[in-house]
């Protein structure tokens, strides 16, 4: 580099006027302009260390990072021991996602000034992002330590708080934010997603109407705003939210995406498809879009039964493209959201879904599987020694279905001396329930984790065989069972419908609750375990007082309970309910307003059907709020039939219709999904009770409802044979059995 001594004066105060010109235009904001005042400075006097550096600055701040980096680079040659300038560098390579660089430069302008809190803060960014959260934590506090009043610090410090889990003390970091700077719309912003992650909705709304009121154009406050209202399903507040963002931001892909998820949630799946084609015309290679858009051509409820098939056709078609689409992605480097995407309403279709899932899955088990190869996670051999490390994965150890269906019963009698069960609780609820969970455990793993911190928790506890009780229902469990994170994994029958998994290697279901060619149906190996599969407890719930008057039904008329979500619901079926209620004259269909837009569609789907057959919709269907579990077996206590959703059955519902003596109809479908109820008839011999096609179903029915001696008899059937159903412990023994076999044959 050329030597000052030979820069001639007039060059060199050519040079200082050009850098004071360009001073005053990078104090002005004038970027452009003053960057090419530095760079003439510069070119007459290559030694002027305060050109270069804000030469440097300019660059960065422009986004022109290897320029940055060019002039930035001079100056460290010409003066190595400015902690700023390196502070500088490390900005830059901050910015280039270099993580690792970026912290050796913060660590070399430490080495030469130890008592500069703005590098600290910005250390503590860069082991933030190559997830040192402890160190980071450390860094920001030793920058607050120097400044108790830096307010960005202190913001940091909570984001950092609440990536590791630790809620309190991220809350309190941004309180001490607003504190100092009470127009700090960010601290507000941040807060609500720490409520948010708790699910204290209310106060994370409250944090973003704060971030919202100093900055109504806050984007990524107005997003987040959406996302709460949609998490407590306002789904109309959080588009109103999302198409604010549309009216600052046009092409904002995400929020399309955003709003293509609320109108799914909403059952409008043409609404759903635009948005998020909407979000690949502006983002093409948009993973998160690209399994949206294939999911949304499944409807929630169907408006028609015509649309059945064109929803079939539609899936396989975005289907194709996906497989077409993910060996030419580069976007997938990390993706892992997969569990937010799957089609999961595929099973309230009647049809063999076996190869649209394994198609599905396959997709993404293999995006996963390359993310846990760079991760690094990798399972242990089985040990061949001691009781047989079982891990069980799920979000619902409370009360909840599946635990009361499939996993309390197996917790309480397991053998302990056979079995050393480790639980991972991806939920966030816990109850009376979940304490016994913890009592009949070895361990008890819950918090808020990234996928890498549970795929790293299951490895650490060295699990021999994984247990996943559904696979559907939540989707962080869906991204878990992709993964290969013990030699043998599992699934039940939580999700009654084959994962389409390779990473899955069993089904475990029930003899009584699978046809004699199931095998067909399953991916998996299909184990069927003794009777109903499972060691189902009676509730013990004591019916409150509720009259049915209080709920606008008459005893005047027969109550036949409708208790299925509308998804269950399927429109080849609508005609069953109008030939029902033609036949009887009389009677009330009483439903649950599950979800008000959902509920909607299946409104005026069945009243279109039942005004062909001139019959008043509202004479016949009763809506009702959904009710807590004591008001429902009372309203089952008082109800005349239980009529089980035809095809999708239902079994904790259908077990609670029996401990209330209340009469089931049903009608056996080909897959397990579809068996539920029959398998619970057929297991107290109450074959009478089956249908075997849809007419059937309506002669059940009305059969019963105009046969008072027949309709009476099932009660005390009811009683005397319910008992057939509780605490059998055959299907546990038999589990105990097939893990000791399998194991012993994966060792061999």
């Amino acid at each position: 580099m050329e030597d000052s001594s030979n820069i001639d004066n007039e060059s060199q105060l050519a040079a200082q006027q050009l850098f004071s010109e360009g001073l005053g235009l990078f104090q002005g904001g004038k970027l452009q302009e003053a960057e090419l005042r530095f760079a003439n400075a510069i070119s007459l006097n290559p030694q002027n260390i305060d050109a270069l550096n804000l030469a440097g600055i300019c660059a960065y701040q422009k986004q022109n990072y290897e320029s940055a980096l060019h002039f930035l680079m001079q100056a460290n040659e010409i003066e190595p021991k400015s902690p700023y300038t390196y502070n500088t560098i490390g900005l830059t390579y901050q910015a280039l996602h270099k993580f690792d660089l970026a912290l050796s430069q913060f660590n070399i302008a430490l080495g030469l000034q130890d008592n500069i809190p703005e590098i600290y803060n910005n250390r503590g960014n860069a082991l933030k992002a190559l997830l040192k959260l402890d160190s980071a934590i450390e860094s920001y506090q030793k920058a607050l330590q120097l400044n108790p009043k830096y307010v960005e610090a202190f913001n940091n410090l909570g984001v950092t708080f609440k990536d590791a889990g630790k809620a309190d003390e991220a809350l309190a970091c941004f309180e001490e934010a607003v504190k100092l700077n009470p127009n700090y719309a960010e601290a507000f912003n941040n807060a609500g997603t720490v409520f948010q992650g708790i699910e204290n909705y209310e106060s994370a709304l409250q944090c973003y109407e704060q971030a919202l009121q100093i900055n109504p154009n806050y984007i990524d406050a107005l997003i987040n705003y959406g996302n709460a209202f949609k998490k407590i399903k306002r789904f109309d507040q959080a588009l109103q939210a999302y198409r604010k963002v549309i009216e600052i931001d046009p092409k904002n892909s995400l929020t399309y995406y955003l709003i293509g998820e609320v109108c799914y949630e909403q059952g409008n799946t043409l609404a759903a498809q635009d948005n998020h084609r909407m979000a690949l015309s502006i983002q093409p290679d948009y993973p998160d879009a690209r399994f949206a858009l294939a999911v949304a051509t499944i409807p929630k409820v169907f408006s028609s039964s015509e649309s059945v098939e064109k929803s079939r056709e539609a899936f396989e078609s975005q289907l194709q493209a996906l497989e077409q689409w993910v060996p030419t992605s580069k976007a997938l480097n990390g993706f892992t959201n997969i569990g937010a995407h799957q089609p999961f309403y595929l099973a309230y279709q009647e049809l063999d879904n076996k190869n649209l899932l394994m198609r599905f899955g396959k997709i993404g088990c293999g995006i996963l599987k390359i993310w846990q190869e760079s991760q690094g996670i990798k399972h242990q051999p089985l040990s061949g020694t001691g009781p047989i490390r079982l891990g069980i994965v799920s979000a619902h150890f409370s009360n909840h279905p599946v635990w009361h269906a499939i996993t309390k019963g197996l917790l309480l009698n397991l053998d302990p001396n056979l079995f050393e069960v480790h639980l991972f609780n991806l939920g966030m609820g816990e109850d009376s329930e979940t304490a016994i969970a913890r009592q009949c455990s070895v361990s008890y793993t819950q918090g808020k984790k990234t996928l890498s911190g549970w795929a790293h928790s299951v490895v650490d506890h060295n699990i021999e065989v994984l247990l996943f009780p559904e696979i559907g229902m939540d989707p962080l469990t869906r991204e878990m069972a992709s993964l290969r994170l013990a030699p043998i994994q599992m699934a039940s029958w939580g999700h009654p419908e084959t994962t389409g998994l390779p990473t899955i290697d069993y089904f475990i279901s029930g003899d009584d609750l699978e046809p004699d060619d199931a095998a067909e149906n399953y991916s998996e190996k299909l184990i069927k375990l003794p009777n109903l599969g499972c060691f189902f407890e009676a509730s013990g719930v004591t019916p409150s007082n509720l009259a049915i008057e209080d709920l606008g039904l008459s005893r005047d008329q027969p109550i036949l309970l409708c208790p299925g979500s509308p998804s269950k619901y399927s429109p080849e079926n609508d005609w069953v309910l109008v030939e029902i209620a033609k036949r009887l004259g009389k009677c009330q269909l009483v439903f649950f307003d599950f979800q008000s837009d959902l509920t909607r569609i299946l409104k005026e789907r069945l009243g279109g059907y039942f005004h062909k057959s001139n019959l008043c919709f509202d004479d016949y269907a009763k809506f009702i709020p959904f009710q807590g579990k004591e008001n429902f077996y009372a309203l089952m206590k008082q109800s005349d039939l239980y009529l089980d959703t035809i095809g999708f059955s239902g079994f904790n519902t259908a077990m609670q219709a029996i401990e209330c003596n209340l009469p089931i109809v049903t009608l056996e479908g080909e897959f397990l999904r579809g068996r539920l109820a029959s398998s619970i008839l057929r297991r107290m011999g109450m074959k009478s009770l089956i249908a075997q096609s849809n007419d059937d179903y309506v002669e059940i029915t009305v059969d019963l409802i105009c046969n008072l001696d027949k309709f009476h008899l099932t009660h005390p059937q009811l009683r005397q044979k319910k008992q057939a159903l509780f605490n059998d412990v055959e299907p546990i023994r038999a589990f105990e059995q097939l893990l000791l076999i399998q194991y012993k044959h994966s060792i061999n």
